[in-house]
């Protein structure tokens, strides 16, 4: 896939912008705080719909102003164009496919798949469980629109059944009406843990490969799912029963304590827990090799080749063998990186734009 025009008004620190991004490698050049991260977060947004560091629609609003407009041209390898908008003005938001209104805005999530190195992405291997189930759920949402739409239902169903266990312990419900709940819970919380196991499963073997390759050492590496509960994670009726043990403790706490916002990915290395015993570089291994798997896996299952956003990658990357894993990887498809300065040489694919308060000038 390739992003052929980018063009935003009013988004963070830029009022007005215009671009057409080569097909290969771009860079965004500049100082710290010039908008280099912001012109990726618009790029993630036309894929995914929604800003990876942004908890609302309002943050992304320059300000003075009352909305944003991003919209962006795409193409695929049979030249194939279409073109994704985003409109948020006022508090509302509206998204366009090919100037036709998407009322459901994550039918949109997958057409154009992106790959994000982030120097936020070490807290995926050091960080908490959440961090590591947000992972999941970008990767999988992204190729599989039916582990989309069980999440949301997860989601959704949580939030009243919490609202329930609250009321309970307030006197205005009763404990029976929790039952109804629990089957809807169950149904789309076990898909989401079931296609969560299905990838750790699929990926063990390929990432215990390519972690070996970047690490250039001898060293075991396994990637396991692990559950809230287990009998949650054999099927429906598991999850029911999970449910139901834990219902008087649930009660206590007014919370669901059993499903797959609960869940965890635990890397082990040569046995140890690596959030805990791996050293900083042992751990930075292990993210590029699950961001090589992500973006493999994107591949795939999309058939094209994802976008792949590189924020302030060189400075994370500071042994050569990882640097020319990501150097390989920026061969292969459309990248954008964002850096004080150009790493290596330039080829002739190679697209430069410096970026100055908000403003591009392209140089290359």
């Amino acid at each position: 896939m390739i992003l052929h025009r980018l063009q935003l008004t009013h988004f963070r620190n830029f009022a007005s912008l215009d671009i057409q991004p080569g097909p290969g490698k771009n860079y965004f050049i500049g100082e710290n705080g010039q908008g280099k991260t912001n012109l990726l977060e618009s790029i993630y947004c036309l894929g995914l719909i929604k800003s990876f560091r942004a908890s609302s629609d309002l943050e992304l609003v320059q300000k003075g102003t009352t909305g944003y407009q991003i919209s962006g041209e795409i193409y695929n390898e049979l030249s194939v164009h279409h073109k994704v908008a985003i409109v948020y003005n006022q508090g509302r938001k509206a998204v366009s496919f090919d100037g036709k209104k998407i009322a459901r805005h994550a039918s949109l999530v997958g057409q154009l798949p992106i790959v994000l190195f982030n120097p936020e992405d070490h807290r995926i291997t050091s960080g908490s469980p959440s961090e590591r189930r947000r992972f999941l759920d970008i990767i999988l949402s992204q190729s599989h629109k039916s582990y989309l739409a069980s999440l949301q239902e997860f989601q959704k169903i949580l939030k009243h059944r919490n609202r329930l266990l609250v009321n309970i312990r307030e006197g205005n419900s009763k404990p029976d009406e929790l039952d109804a709940w629990d089957w809807n819970l169950a149904k789309s919380g076990h898909h989401v843990m079931a296609m969560r196991k299905a990838f750790i499963e699929r990926i063990q073997g390929p990432l215990k490969d390519i972690y070996a390759r970047i690490a250039a050492r001898p060293a075991e590496l396994v990637i396991r799912y692990s559950p809230s509960d287990e009998n949650a994670a054999t099927d429906a009726q598991g999850f029911i029963s999970a449910l139901q043990s834990h219902r008087q403790a649930e009660l206590l706490r007014q919370q669901t304590l059993i499903g797959p916002h609960r869940d965890d990915v635990i890397f082990y290395l040569n046995g140890m827990d690596a959030r805990r015993h791996a050293s900083r570089g042992e751990q930075k291994s292990i993210l590029l090799a699950l961001k090589l798997i992500e973006y493999d896996y994107l591949k795939e299952s999309s058939e094209t080749l994802p976008l792949l956003l590189l924020d302030d990658i060189y400075s994370e990357l500071d042994e050569k063998r990882q640097s020319r894993v990501v150097e390989q990887l920026m061969q292969i498809g459309q990248s954008f990186i964002t850096s004080t300065h150009i790493h290596g040489d330039l080829d002739q694919a190679s697209t430069v734009f410096k970026i100055v308060q908000g403003t591009l000038e392209q140089i290359h």
